[in-house]
């Protein structure tokens, strides 16, 4: 903001001069004088001008990884939650997860929550973060497929709803992740999801994982086994 100020500043400064300079006659001595000083202020703010924009375009990069970043991290953490794996995971084994998701897999409620969630955010961050995201070849596209996680679970009363709901998911958590990867540098061929250890999509698997995820519901499980 400031670097765009001295920016106008200079222009309006060059601009008076160049001004002043015709008015006067650029043959005159003072006209010659304020001509050529309007010039070289033109140079400084047309490289001042340039810096900034490289600056601008780093910052607006730099942002965009971020939220790149922090998109993939809530895939991998819905992914974990819904499927198991390792609790920290590469691309190539999201990737293995993702597309080794059947239509048959149950969705517990905090699952599709969590999932919802994630569509939900990446929906506020494209609205809130345009001028980043656009920044980073890939990025939206990215994004884009995410957002429909949001509608997850609207069709519920219609006949095999939630397997095609569950097909949907895995399409979109795949394509999100493979160009998230690409986007990040990081690998973009999955593993088969059945060389990926700790795998359990069930219902339990869900619910130990939702527990483990949540200090407070773990301490509370803990008291329960022990009333018990």
């Amino acid at each position: 903001m400031i670097r765009a100020i001295v920016v106008a500043v200079f222009l309006v400064v060059a601009t008076s001069m160049v001004t002043l300079a015709v008015i006067t006659g650029t043959e005159t001595t003072m006209g010659g004088l304020l001509a050529n000083l309007g010039t070289e202020v033109f140079g400084i703010v047309i490289t001042v001008s340039v810096v900034e924009y490289f600056f601008e375009r780093r910052r607006l990069q730099d942002r965009a990884r971020e939220i790149a970043w922090s998109i993939l991290h809530g895939i991998e953490q819905g992914l974990w939650l819904w499927q198991g794996g390792p609790r920290r995971m590469g691309t190539d084994q999201l990737l293995g997860i993702a597309a080794s998701i059947d239509s048959t897999d149950v969705l517990a409620p905090y699952t599709q929550a969590q999932l919802q969630s994630l569509g939900d955010r990446t929906s506020q961050i494209l609205q809130r973060q345009r001028a980043a995201i656009k920044s980073v070849a890939g990025l939206e596209e990215a994004l884009n497929d995410l957002t429909s996680l949001k509608g997850l679970g609207e069709d519920s009363s219609k006949p095999d709803a939630s397997r095609t709901e569950i097909r949907m998911a895995s399409e979109i958590l795949e394509s999100s992740t493979a160009g998230l990867a690409r986007v990040l540098n990081q690998p973009d061929q999955r593993i088969p999801g059945a060389l990926i250890r700790y795998r359990d999509p069930s219902l339990e698997g869900q619910e130990r994982r939702h527990v483990e995820s949540r200090p407070h519901l773990a301490a509370g499980s803990r008291l329960d086994e022990g009333v018990s």
